[in-house]
């Protein structure tokens, strides 16, 4: 597992933010970043073939809508289904292309971290400097894994929302990523993510120790 040291190699006011969290005598285990060593991810095999299938709808639609004509031989064009058309094939470009860019500039700002009482995740935002969320280790709460591959993987620590598709929508590249679940902390696409799963696993368990101690 990695040290206090690894501090080091995270954005420097990612680091900041995340000291700045911390209260007096809480104690960090561990911390890190998604891992950026690689394009494309797990869920990537699924997104990119269908972002594809759509970008090939759209172009279609919108090469028929600009080519269509009336039983008269006049063009039958509707500026507004034409710019709709437009801005779902930028979305689906954006998804294929520039979402990837806008990932790796975003993932290498954020920070994550295991204390002895909880676990918190510090990202930037497109509307505010900064977003910190954590989860107490002490209220027990569900731990998953959803493992990638090489060892890459995403934790989730507390109960993500319904119909919020999984952890995969915490993608620094998605504009809604970390929205769609309030009552989850995720730490997406770490390296080592079973260890790090393990280590959570552990801290959740020592407060269940305590807890049973003071009730002895």
């Amino acid at each position: 597992m990695r040290s206090i040291k690894y501090l080091m190699e995270i954005d420097q006011q990612a680091r900041a933010e995340l000291e700045a969290e911390l209260q007096p005598g809480e104690r960090l285990l561990w911390c890190g970043r998604p891992d950026t060593s690689r394009v494309f991810v797990a869920s990537d095999l699924i997104v990119v073939p269908l972002t594809i299938l759509w970008i090939g709808v759209m172009a279609i639609a919108e090469f028929e809508q600009l080519t269509a004509r009336t039983v008269d031989g006049d063009l039958r064009l509707s500026w507004f289904t034409l710019l709709w058309g437009v801005v779902l094939l930028l979305a689906g470009l954006y998804m294929a292309g520039g979402r990837f860019v806008i990932r790796r500039a975003i993932a290498n700002r954020i920070a994550y971290a295991i204390t002895d009482h909880r676990v918190l995740s510090v990202t930037p935002t497109f509307f505010a400097d900064w977003s910190v969320k954590s989860a107490w280790l002490g209220s027990f709460p569900p731990v998953t894994l959803s493992s990638g591959v090489v060892g890459q993987g995403s934790i989730v620590v507390g109960v993500l929302a319904r119909g919020g598709f999984g952890a995969w929508t915490s993608d620094p590249g998605l504009f809604a990523a970390g929205r769609l679940h309030p009552n989850a902390v995720i730490f997406w696409n770490i390296a080592d993510a079973r260890n790090v799963k393990h280590l959570v696993d552990r801290t959740i368990a020592g407060w269940s120790q305590a807890g049973r101690a003071n009730v002895a």
